[in-house]
């Protein structure tokens, strides 16, 4: 049989390891979603980069854009952009390097 004070003492070890576990399971969850967080913002950051440069040499290349055109070049995706800022190097036309084979 175990007495009332060894009783008691387990009871409060089991709720202190609770506590730290529930601690330590949030610091680590934090630093995973701090991680990907971190992550998801420099893929952002390097995409916004990206599409700033194209849209330079777009208009050194063709002129001013519409901003229709500047829209969907903010909402492409990484791939398209890339594949956009080969295309601009020989497209006769905005039309050949936005429609053009990838």
């Amino acid at each position: 049989m175990v007495s009332k004070a060894a009783r008691e003492f387990m009871a409060e070890g089991r709720k202190e390891g609770i506590v730290i576990g529930e601690a330590i399971g949030f610091e680590k969850g934090e630093a995973i979603g701090f991680e990907k967080g971190e992550a998801s913002g420099l893929r952002k950051a390097a995409v916004t980069g990206e599409a700033k440069l194209l849209v330079r040499q777009m208009e050194y290349r063709f002129g001013p854009l519409s901003e229709s055109l500047r829209i969907r070049i903010e909402h492409a995706s990484l791939s398209e952009i890339e594949g956009w800022s080969l295309r601009v190097l020989d497209a006769k036309s905005l039309s050949d390097m936005l429609d053009g084979p990838a």
